[in-house]
């Protein structure tokens, strides 16, 4: 009775995952990851690569030229603003590099500052039985 109660949950979780495999490839129910890879100037044209997939499958991919795609106002405008934010970008990109430069520079030297341990100093009034190599 128990064997049959075990394989009735299995056919269940296999239904189950099944339905998740379903919605999972459905297109209208699935989270859709869309990329856009802006490549740098070649002969006066930027090229466009585009991908779309799903998680954990291999995404369609395909290009075009930047020109085509900032036909799109949201991208447009979206590119606009970074072109704009970059100098700020990089001025705290090279604040956060000093930054990170200093404070190894700063470890560096702490690091190298080793102090000294004390060194008996010999005691000559004390006689000893025991042959010396150093003497």
């Amino acid at each position: 009775m128990a064997e049959n109660e075990a394989k009735t949950n299995e056919v269940e979780t296999n239904s189950e995952d099944s339905k998740d495999n379903d919605e999972m490839y459905n297109y209208d129910k699935s989270t859709i990851i869309i990329g856009l890879q802006v490549l740098p100037e070649v002969n006066q044209t930027r090229q466009v690569i585009i991908t779309a997939g799903i998680k954990g499958a291999p995404p369609v991919i395909t290009s075009t030229s930047l020109q085509e795609i900032t036909n799109c106002p949201v991208i447009a405008e979206t590119l606009e603003k970074l072109k704009q934010a970059l100098p700020q970008i990089a001025a705290t990109a090279k604040r956060t590099k000093m930054q990170k430069i200093a404070t190894a520079a700063t470890r560096t030297v702490a690091s190298k500052v080793v102090p000294l341990p004390e060194l008996p100093v010999a005691n000559p009034s004390i006689q000893s039985d025991q042959l010396s190599l150093f003497k």
